[in-house]
């Protein structure tokens, strides 16, 4: 896959999983976290990130991306999620 893959959520245990089980086939992987808690950092500690986001960052990080404009509704929804994780 081109690009970077974004997931949302990613510092929980799955997301952490996700993120590199996706790294190790050399995909590349950010994550949206608010990392709360010490074990959300331990899970990502080992992971090579291309770019590791606070909510209030995403839209940004999706701006710098060229993936905003047409996915503007669906990005603020994703933020609103993330930010409630």
């Amino acid at each position: 896959m081109n690009g970077v893959i974004l997931i949302v959520g990613g510092g929980g245990f799955i997301g952490s999983n996700l993120a590199a089980a996706l790294e190790a086939r050399g995909e590349r992987v950010a994550v949206c976290d608010t990392l709360g808690t010490l074990a959300k950092w331990r899970n990502l500690a080992k992971r090579e990130l291309d770019a590791l986001i606070t909510p209030e960052q995403l839209e940004g990080f999706c701006r710098s991306k060229g993936q905003i404009e047409e996915h503007t509704s669906e990005l603020q929804s994703l933020a609103q999620i993330a930010y409630a994780v």
